[in-house]
């Protein structure tokens, strides 16, 4: 057996450096803010588009059709907010 089968695996930082990564901890409050600040603005986002698209199905046809309103209205905000994340994160990688 080599002598690199019995060595000790590369720690997490020592890896992602020797591919040319960035050196940041995984655990850094960046990174761990980062699903909730996610979650939040699309929550807010669903919440928003919600409440008025629930607004104007009941002036339109009732409650019934506020309702479905409502879910619709939330499921094509949460689709244009996954979009306008996909488009940032593109713009914001390099290469």
């Amino acid at each position: 057996m080599t002598a690199r089968a019995h060595a000790a695996p590369a720690s997490a930082p020592e890896r992602t450096a020797s591919r040319g990564a960035p050196t940041r901890s995984a655990f850094s409050p960046a990174a761990l803010l980062r699903p909730a600040l996610h979650t939040v603005v699309y929550l807010g986002a669903a919440m928003t588009a919600a409440g008025f698209s629930f607004d104007f199905g009941l002036r339109a046809g009732g409650t019934v059709v506020g309702v479905i309103a409502a879910v619709n209205g939330a499921v094509f905000a949460t689709i244009l907010m996954d979009a306008a994340s996909d488009a940032w994160r593109r713009r914001r990688r390099p290469g």
